[in-house]
């Protein structure tokens, strides 16, 4: 009975064991021993090695999502951050695991040089591990730069201007980098072969060499020294230290993870854009000694410093290759550190405190956050960027900004001294349109656009003119008030959100019925009047609609708006046309920005 085969989960195990030898390979996993007895130091470099396994399981649930290509990569983030189910863990855990992962490995090399483990006969280990710092910080960039957005980019930017500098390599190696000229597809695509690929493929490389080379030296050690080191188990006491660091640095990247809620966005990467930008905060010192020094010292300064660290490091076990411990030849190493870490808070704090800075910032965030909230309604084919140049909010902004501001004032943009043109607060509203009525010749205004002088006040007698013209006659508060409700109702579109109230039907019949009486002498309505003949006032047919604004902007010389003679020689002062200059897309969305912002109603 004894021979029978067993049954069950037993019987399964065995005829596993039997055709894989599995359980011979668990003893030798429970057999191994480390040097010395368990300790923190060891699982320091342990948790590195299972950070980076983690790290590579996420990238690669982020790889089923991701698009490397210019025109995707930014939209692909996006999605995994905002669509995808989970996605903002994933990504959120890669990127913050990917900066504790850096601390890990600044503190690793720190107590692997206060143990002086790069001493003979572990020269090559210590190398080896100089190497794998060198390729995790290679990681942290390059990934950086994936999500193609205005930080990463920037970054990226600074950092090629910086290899750019290089004594008689500096051409070729940008040129390299970038993939051409200029940061774009080409360097896309080397930054996400370096970082899936071949950083990885290196990394593994010299951890597997570096494990090996540093038990080889220990073992040779040993045998030179004739000393003997106690052996003990991996397990339980060293595979619980490891464990429980791996644990708590999982820990402090989920809970960056919640607290960010993922990992931060900016708006996508745009070469044509202003950014402040700013490498990685492990890159900061460097950031800070490229500001002691400008012109050819710059390059000096910023690549010479981390060479004489590179080389001092690599050189330490020559430098330090007394027996017993000197303080004196790390010493220098330790104070890098200590500057690195100072350093790092005078750049952030510094920026904390620079207005233009925070200013800049602020701005770039919330072009990021509008953005982000306008690609969840779709990103078309072509890309965010487009997206983005179609949105009225924010490429109605940068236009009136670089072409309206400097002679407007609308909200926080132009200002006051530089203004030649009426302030378009409430522009087309009935206050709005009331003062113009009362005092056309304030400086909010037209008091300093060419037709100052030109219209007189509704209810204020000039004293010039009724010296020569008919006697005034001022019109009445009811007047112009309904006027003012007609003219405001002329700009009403049914699109605009929110509504306008609804307004009173008589009083706009009676403010038309004014318009026909009054204001015909100067003005058009509806293609009719303008008895004076002066072929300046604006038609007011439509005011303040957005056809109207659009004309006005494209050409102020057509009977739309100011009539054909708005752009004589006379009216130097006057608005210019800027069909010649935009696109009809761009007219298009400039108006709907100025005048949602003017009446207070989306664009």
């Amino acid at each position: 009975m004894s021979g029978e085969p067993k049954r069950g989960a037993a019987g399964l195990l065995a005829w596993l064991d039997d055709r894989t030898g599995y359980r011979a390979f668990h003893q030798r996993i429970a057999d191994i021993s480390v040097d010395g007895g368990a300790t923190w130091s060891r699982a320091l470099g342990n948790a590195v090695i299972a950070t980076l396994l983690v790290q590579s399981l996420a990238g690669l649930a982020l790889m089923a999502v991701y698009a490397p290509s210019t025109t995707a990569a930014w939209s692909s983030v996006h999605y995994l951050s905002y669509t995808q189910a989970g996605g903002w863990f994933a990504r959120g855990l890669h990127h913050w695991a990917s900066h504790v992962l850096v601390v890990l490995v600044v503190a690793h090399l720190g107590l692997a040089i206060g143990r002086r483990v790069y001493a003979a006969p572990a020269e090559v280990a210590w190398w080896l591990l100089l190497a794998r710092g060198a390729l995790v910080l290679g990681l942290a960039i390059t990934g950086h730069a994936l999500p193609w957005d205005q930080s990463g980019y920037w970054a990226r930017r600074v950092e090629v201007a910086i290899a750019g500098m290089t004594p008689a390599l500096g051409p070729t190696l940008a040129r390299w980098v970038q993939g051409g000229a200029s940061l774009g597809q080409l360097a896309l695509t080397r930054f996400y072969a370096l970082h899936v690929g071949v950083l990885p493929l290196l990394l593994s490389a010299f951890t597997v060499l570096h494990i090996g080379i540093e038990r080889r030296a220990a073992v040779k050690r040993r045998d030179v020294s004739g000393a003997t080191t106690a052996q003990t188990p991996y397990f339980p006491a060293q595979a619980a230290r490891d464990g429980a660091l791996l644990v708590l640095v999982l820990l402090i990247a989920a809970a960056l993870t919640v607290h960010a809620r993922g990992a931060p966005l900016s708006a996508p990467a745009d070469a044509a854009s202003d950014y402040p930008a700013r490498p990685e905060w492990f890159l900061l010192p460097l950031f800070m000694v490229r500001k002691l020094a400008s012109g050819p010292w710059e390059f000096l300064f910023v690549a010479g410093v981390p060479a004489i660290l590179v080389g001092y490091l690599l050189a330490l076990p020559w430098i330090d290759k007394g027996v017993s411990a000197t303080r004196g030849a790390r010493a220098p190493v330790a104070l890098v550190g200590l500057l690195s870490v100072i350093a790092i808070g005078v750049s952030l704090r510094r920026d904390a405190h620079d207005k233009a800075f925070v200013t800049a910032q602020s701005k770039a965030d919330a072009r990021a956050v509008a953005a982000i909230a306008i690609a969840k309604q779709g990103v078309p084919p072509e890309g965010p960027l487009v997206m983005l140049r179609r949105d009225a909010e924010l490429r109605g902004e940068e236009l009136f900004a670089k072409h309206c501001a400097t002679c407007h004032i609308l909200g926080n943009l132009g200002n006051e001294k530089d203004a030649i043109a009426p302030t378009l607060d409430g522009f087309g509203l009935e206050a709005w349109i009331e003062a113009v009525m009362h005092d056309p010749d304030a400086n909010e205004r037209f008091g300093k656009t060419a037709f100052t002088g030109l219209m007189p006040s509704v209810d204020v007698p000039n004293v010039e003119l009724a010296a020569d013209g008919p006697p005034f006659r001022p019109m009445t508060l009811e007047d112009r008030h309904a006027t003012a409700v007609f003219l405001a109702s002329e700009g009403d579109e049914a699109t605009d959100v929110p509504k306008p109230s609804p307004r009173d039907a008589a009083l706009v019949a009676k403010g038309e019925a004014t318009v026909r009486e009054r204001c015909t002498t100067c003005h058009m309505y509806k293609g009719q009047g303008d008895d004076s003949n002066q072929e300046v006032a604006p038609e007011l047919s439509g005011y303040g609609s957005l056809a109207w604004v659009k004309a006005q902007i494209a050409n102020p010389a057509t009977k739309a708006t100011y009539r054909e003679h708005a752009l004589d020689a006379e009216w130097k002062k006057h608005m210019p046309r800027y069909d010649h200059e935009l696109s009809p897309l761009d007219i298009e969305l400039v108006a709907r920005w100025t005048r949602g912002h003017a009446r207070g109603v989306s664009p």
